[in-house]
C-alpha cells in the first residue's frame, strides 16, 4: 500500500510552495501519495484575511510594525507563547478536520505557523501520524521547529545547532530537495545567457523581492545600474502593480530588464554574477546550488533583517544597506573568482528522509486550562495586536482588511486559552 503524505503549505510569499511542490514531487516519484493542501484554506476568511493580506500589506504599508513585532518575539518568551497559543486556538480544530479527511500516514509542513500548531497537537496526543517540519531559513526558527516534531529537515547546515537548541534530541536533517528539481541539473553561464537572449561578454545582475516583491526594488536596480555595462533583470513578483511602480520609476533604462513573476530563476541564477534579493529564504539557497553570489538588501526587517545579519556573520551573502554600498558590493563581487556551484547530489533527499518517517514514542500531554495570570497576560496582547492594527490602519485608510483584522485580534486573542 502506497504511504499517504499530506504537506500543509501558505501561499505567504513563495518559498513555502517552492519547498511544499518540490518535495510533493519527490514523493510522488517513489510511488507516495501526496495531498498538498494550504492550510490557511481551512481556517475562516476573516483569519485567512488577517494572516494572509494582513502580512503582506504590512510588508509593504507598515514594515515597522512587522519588524516591532518580530523583535518582541525574538526577545520575549512570553510573547512567544501568546502567539503560539492563538496560532493553536484558531487552528488546531481546522487542522484536525483536514487531518481527519486524508488520513495521512504522514504530515509534512513547510510554513512556521503550521508546524506550530502541528506541534502543540502532537503534544497532546491527538496527532498519532509522524509529523516532519522542513525549514528553510537559516536562523530565527523560534516558529520553524517544535520539541515534539518527530523528524526536522533544514536547507543550511547553520541551521542545526539553533534546531537542536529549541528541540533537545529531535531528528534534524540537513538534506537537498527542497528546491526545484531543476536546481540539481548543471547549467553553464554561457548556456543560460544564451537562452535567456543576454550578451556573454557583460555582468548579469538579477535583483529580486521574492513571490511578493518586497523591498526597495527600485533602489536595487539603479544601484546595480551603475555599474558599468551591467545588465540588470528584475523580477518583481505577482503583483502586477509593483511591476508597472518600477517601470514607471526606472523607465526604459539600457541594460534593464523588468520581469513579473518567473519560472525562470535556474537559469537566471545560472546566467547570473550577483544575486541582490530583499527577502533571503529559499531564493538564496537557489542561488547558491547555482554558485552565484548574493547580497541582501532593500527590506532590513523582522526576520528577514535577522536571516540578513546572520548570513552575513556566517559568510553565505553579503549585505548592503544603502544603494552606495550595494553598488560598491557588487564590483567587490565582480572583481573575485566567481564562486563554485554547491551540488546538493551529496545531501540525503527530503523524499527519502519524509519516506522512511517514524513517529516518536512520546507521552501525551493533558491539556489544562491557562490559568488567570496568562488569561491577563493574553488580554495585554490583545491591546497591544489592536493598537498596532490601528497603527497599520492609518497607513491603508478606508481599507477592510483592517477591519477584518482588528476583528481577528479580538477574537483570537481575547478568549481565554483552552
Amino acid at each position: 500500500m502506497s504511504l499517504r503524505v499530506l504537506i500543509l503549505s501558505a501561499d505567504i510569499g513563495e518559498g513555502h510552495n517552492t519547498a511544499a511542490r518540490a518535495l510533493a514531487q519527490g514523493l510522488r516519484r517513489r510511488g507516495a501519495v501526496v495531498h498538498v493542501d494550504e492550510h490557511l484554506e481551512s481556517l475562516s476568511a476573516a483569519q485567512r484575511l488577517a494572516l494572509r493580506e494582513g502580512s503582506r500589506l504590512l510588508f509593504r504599508h507598515a514594515p515597522w510594525a512587522f519588524g516591532a513585532y518580530y523583535r518582541l518575539l525574538l526577545r520575549s518568551r512570553t510573547a512567544r507563547a501568546l502567539a503560539r497559543a492563538s496560532l493553536v486556538r484558531f487552528g488546531a480544530r481546522p487542522m484536525l478536520r483536514m487531518i481527519d479527511r486524508h488520513r495521512p500516514d504522514v504530515i509534512v509542513s513547510t510554513y512556521p505557523a503550521t508546524t506550530v500548531v502541528l506541534g502543540e497537537l502532537r503534544r497532546r496526543g491527538a496527532v498519532r501520524a509522524p509529523v516532519v517540519a522542513t525549514i528553510t531559513d537559516v536562523t530565527g526558527l523560534f516558529f520553524w521547529a517544535a520539541p515534539r516534531i518527530d523528524l526536522h529537515l533544514v536547507s543550511w547546515r547553520e541551521s542545526i545547532e539553533e534546531v537542536l537548541t529549541i528541540a533537545p534530541g529531535s531528528d534534524v536533517r540537513h538534506v537537498a530537495g527542497l528546491t526545484d528539481r531543476v536546481f540539481q541539473r548543471p547549467r553553464s553561464k554561457r548556456e543560460a545567457r544564451t537562452a535567456l537572449g543576454l550578451a556573454a561578454d557583460r555582468p548579469v545582475v538579477v535583483v529580486s523581492g521574492g513571490g511578493w516583491g518586497v523591498g526597495d526594488l527600485a533602489g536595487a536596480a539603479c544601484a546595480a545600474l551603475a555599474v558599468p555595462g551591467a545588465q540588470v533583470i528584475v523580477a518583481a513578483g505577482r503583483d502586477p502593480a509593483v511591476r508597472a511602480r518600477l517601470e514607471r520609476r526606472i523607465g526604459a533604462a539600457a541594460g534593464l530588464h523588468v520581469l513579473g513573476f518567473t519560472d525562470r530563476m535556474s537559469d537566471l541564477l545560472a546566467a547570473a554574477d550577483v544575486l541582490v534579493h530583499a527577502t533571503g529564504g529559499v531564493t538564496c539557497l537557489e542561488a547558491r546550488l547555482r554558485g552565484c553570489p548574493v547580497v541582501l538588501y532593500g527590506f532590513a526587517v523582522g526576520h528577514v533583517r535577522h536571516n540578513a545579519v546572520a548570513m552575513e556573520r556566517l559568510g553565505l551573502s553579503l549585505r548592503a544597506r544603502r544603494p552606495a554600498e550595494l553598488t560598491a558590493a557588487i564590483v567587490r563581487i565582480l572583481q573575485e573568482p566567481a564562486p563554485n556551484a554547491r551540488p546538493c547530489g551529496a545531501l540525503p533527499s527530503a523524499a527519502n528522509a519524509v519516506m522512511t518517517a517514524r513517529a516518536l514514542d512520546l507521552a501525551p500531554v493533558p491539556v489544562r486550562r491557562a490559568p488567570s495570570r496568562v488569561r491577563g497576560r493574553v488580554a495585554v496582547a490583545a491591546l497591544v495586536g489592536a493598537l498596532v492594527v490601528a497603527g497599520f490602519a492609518q497607513t491603508a485608510p478606508g481599507d477592510a482588511i483592517a477591519d477584518h483584522a482588528r476583528l481577528h485580534v479580538h477574537s483570537v486573542l481575547v478568549a481565554p486559552i483552552r
